[in-house]
């Protein structure tokens, strides 16, 4: 039998420990990962300051009207003349929303208001959780 090291000197606890950390280091740590299988990418949508109707892409900075599982941050004045959705509303301090007679604004979550809320027609908050 070979030996793999040889000890010229008494075992101590010293050389114990040195060796025990020596082992536990060499030996091999299996890891566990874990697969995603969903990802939420929700996303936000700005008004540019300018404005403008909420279903016209030139409105959002994004070019993109929002669609309803967005986050929307208002930063100047946004009208909306039909249906619209979102999933939270952030109006900005100087910034305005308003609803015509015909439109109707569902938000899911959160509104929350800095600025100005003009409402000829229908805002409506839900959270579905």
């Amino acid at each position: 039998m070979q030996r793999l090291f040889k000890i010229n000197r008494p075992i101590n606890i010293t050389t114990i420990i040195v060796i025990s950390f020596f082992l536990l280091t060499c030996t091999k740590v299996e890891e566990k990962k874990e697969e995603v299988k969903s990802v939420n990418t929700q996303q936000i949508f700005i008004s540019s300051i300018k404005g403008g109707d909420w279903h016209s892409n030139s409105t959002w900075i994004q070019g993109n009207v929002p669609t309803p599982d967005a986050d929307v941050n208002i930063t100047g004045k946004v009208t909306i003349n039909g249906k619209a959705e979102c999933l939270n509303l952030l109006i900005d301090n100087g910034a305005t929303l308003e609803l015509s007679t015909k439109a109707e604004l569902v938000v899911k979550h959160h509104v929350i208001n800095e600025g100005t809320i003009i409402n000829n027609g229908s805002l409506k908050t839900k959270d579905d959780n």
